[in-house]
């Protein structure tokens, strides 16, 4: 499976949910200024490749769904998929994890439960289980970025029978969302 290929599936299937829920790009909250938003989601990316190294993680295309960055790691027994939404700022008190992407980033969640259902990049894996989670990361821009704040959200996903108890599941997600 590719997971770049496969994001670009995702990415499809948000416009098309985003265009029949009238959802607006400016309803998604964004940087101060492309180029900061841009510099704090390549900071975040190298940071998760650094510290999770058996994970693959690609960033989403300008932006276009509610994560900047997806990452994936396949085990034995499952699919992990982690979303993060990136926000980036010059002033802390800005880096806030309540954001319009924390309702959007559960609809995308299930985008891509379906997607994995049907992909032909899942086509051999179609019935393996699947564990999603969803998370924030605020970077605070000075002359280097800095994670400031990172952190999970409650809510996660799971299909075909996912074999992982709730404390697994809160013990993986509390690892890879919480990267400051």
């Amino acid at each position: 499976m590719t997971l770049k290929s496969f994001v670009s599936e995702i990415i499809t299937d948000w416009k098309e949910y985003a265009k029949v829920a009238k959802y607006k790009p400016e309803r998604l909250a964004g940087p101060e200024s492309p180029i900061i938003g841009l510099g704090g989601e390549n900071y975040v990316l190298k940071k998760l490749k650094s510290i999770y190294p058996d994970y693959e993680f690609v960033k989403t295309d300008l932006s276009k769904s509610p994560a900047d960055i997806i990452g994936m790691k396949k085990t034995k027994s499952y699919f992990h998929f982690a979303l993060f939404q990136v926000k980036t700022s010059m002033n802390k008190k800005s880096l806030t994890s309540n954001i319009v992407e924390k309702q959007t980033l559960p609809i995308l969640a299930e985008l891509i439960k379906n997607r994995f259902k049907i992909s032909e990049e899942t086509n051999k894996n179609r019935t393996s289980s699947l564990f999603i989670t969803i998370g924030y990361v605020g970077v605070h821009k000075e002359t280097n970025h800095k994670v400031f704040k990172s952190l999970p959200y409650a809510k996660t996903f799971s299909l075909n029978n996912l074999n992982l108890s709730s404390s697994e599941k809160t013990a993986i997600k509390n690892k890879l969302h919480r990267i400051v």
